[in-house]
């Protein structure tokens, strides 16, 4: 089967919201601040203060970064 690469929110277990990656740029480009607001949306990531694209929040800057992919926002790998 064809693996795609994608962004899923489980609460509880279950899938809550799903998406690809086409909506945040695109495997190649993936921006980070797009996948931030869909998780916000989504109710998975608290709101920022500052909700602007170029700037992290405080409470964001002190997260450590992920050592995968480096994101500083809670999250899972899974394959």
């Amino acid at each position: 089967s064809l693996v795609r690469p994608s962004v899923a929110s489980v609460v509880d277990g279950v899938c809550a919201v799903a998406a690809g990656y086409a909506p945040f740029g695109g495997v190649e480009e993936l921006q980070v601040s797009r996948v931030r607001r869909w998780l916000r949306r989504a109710g998975a990531l608290e709101a920022a203060n500052d909700e602007s694209d170029g700037e992290s929040s405080e409470e964001e800057a002190e997260c450590e970064s992920c050592a995968i992919c480096g994101r500083t926002y809670k999250h899972e790998h899974v394959r």
